[in-house]
């Protein structure tokens, strides 16, 4: 096990240890407290906070390198939210002047079309083991010409490229992996910085990523899922490798009736295609939905505003924060 030690010298504000417990209630992370000391377990990554006389102590364990880094930068951005851009010092298993342990150089091996508007890219990288683990979804970098990649700095924080060397990242999800190589589907929307570098790339191209990250496979015997185009290629992994057993509802809103297919998922799963203008709305297939009430989840991911409003409305009605996912993948202009 991996253990890095943070250390806070600044005086706690009072409202501190509630804030902290309070952001992550909001996001669903079970924590549990034991006297002072806040433990938080992030499911790849354990962190406890702990008030000292100095300041706070910030432990956080892992099995892997890369999620004991991700915890840390985790903790690193709360605690300039919290503490007005205060952050801790690092000790232990913590990885300094190189680059990020999550951060994998990859070569362009293909692109084609994998149905209406969506393209399917294949990378060819030396460490696909090292994606397996962590979530099913990934950040591309796609960098100018002469390409500045993030590093370490000498505290072991992630230093990224800024101004004219700036990266554009984007946040997409595994299709597959497997054989030193990896491969993702790119929905096209005109004027879309991945559409058209994906439309344009030579094989042979190289391009950074990170991750993987975010997104974990949902629980729960009976799902409700939905989404949009954005969503569909999450929806799809999510079906394909549920249990058999699962039952539930899938619904996903197209503006292509070209776009509807079979897709793998549990005999116990409804799959319906809701065609945008023509069909019932994704949020009112939502709200109607009828779920039981214990060992359910809900995922939701989409337009920014549609994810807030199911959020929302399935908070109301009950739905722990355990039992779901809402995520904006887009927002209206």
């Amino acid at each position: 096990m991996l253990q890095a030690i943070g250390h806070m010298s600044a005086p706690l504000p009072g409202d501190f240890g509630p804030r902290l417990e309070a952001w992550y209630a909001d996001f669903g992370v079970p924590t549990r407290t034991e006297g002072t000391a806040l433990d938080v377990d992030l499911a790849t990554a354990r962190v406890v906070y702990r008030p000292v006389q100095d300041g706070l102590q910030i432990m956080v364990r892992a099995a892997y390198a890369v999620q004991l880094h991700q915890a840390r930068e985790a903790v690193g951005f709360l605690m300039a939210y919290l503490l007005e851009g205060a952050e801790p010092e690092w000790s232990g298993d913590v990885q300094r002047d190189t680059m990020p342990p999550n951060f994998h150089l990859c070569n362009v091996v293909s692109v084609h079309r994998a149905g209406p508007r969506f393209l399917r890219v294949t990378m060819a990288c030396d460490s696909v083991e090292a994606l397996r683990v962590g979530g099913m979804h990934f950040t591309l970098l796609l960098a100018p010409a002469v390409p500045v990649w993030p590093r370490l700095d000498h505290r072991g924080k992630t230093i990224w490229p800024s101004g004219a060397q700036a990266l554009h990242r984007a946040v997409y999800t595994f299709v597959s992996l497997r054989d030193g190589q990896f491969s993702f589907d790119v929905f096209e929307h005109e004027g879309g910085r991945v559409t058209e570098w994906a439309r344009q790339v030579k094989p042979g191209a190289q391009v950074g990523v990170t991750g993987p990250g975010g997104g974990d496979f949902p629980g729960g015997a009976h799902l409700l899922i939905g989404g949009d185009e954005t969503a569909l290629p999450a929806i799809r992994r999510i079906l394909a490798t549920s249990d058999p057993g699962r039952r539930g509802e899938a619904f996903i809103e197209i503006g292509d009736a070209a776009m509807v297919r079979d897709l793998p998922k549990p005999a116990g799963m409804t799959l319906t295609w809701l065609i945008r203008g023509r069909d019932r709305s994704l949020e009112t297939c939502l709200e109607q939905a009828v779920l039981p009430s214990t060992d359910r989840h809900v995922w939701v991911a989409g337009e920014q505003g549609m994810a807030r409003r199911m959020k929302a409305l399935f908070r109301s009605c009950g739905l722990a924060r355990t039992e779901g996912y809402f995520s904006g993948y887009w927002a209206r202009p």
